[in-house]
């Protein structure tokens, strides 16, 4: 997978995209010079990996709801 700071993906994009809005391609081709333009820089690599098959989304965390009466219960069985 491509390192974010890589700008070989930028190339890529640049490359096989069709329309590049004109902001986006300086964008991509001077880098970010704002914490707007990085956020921006960051959803268009997430669209490149995307359109590359190479997004994987975080997995959704663990269910760890529970209700008091059970973790008082564990909490006499460990402890008590």
């Amino acid at each position: 997978m491509h390192d974010f700071h890589d700008t070989e993906w930028r190339k890529d994009y640049l490359n096989t995209k069709r329309r590049v809005s004109k902001r986006e391609r300086d964008l991509l081709e001077n880098g970010p010079k704002s914490f707007m333009q990085s956020l921006l820089l960051g959803v268009i690599h997430q669209r490149y990996l995307k359109m590359k098959g190479l997004w994987k989304p975080t997995p959704p965390p663990p269910d760890v709801s529970s209700n008091l009466k059970d973790s008082l219960q564990k909490w006499e069985e460990d402890y008590g």
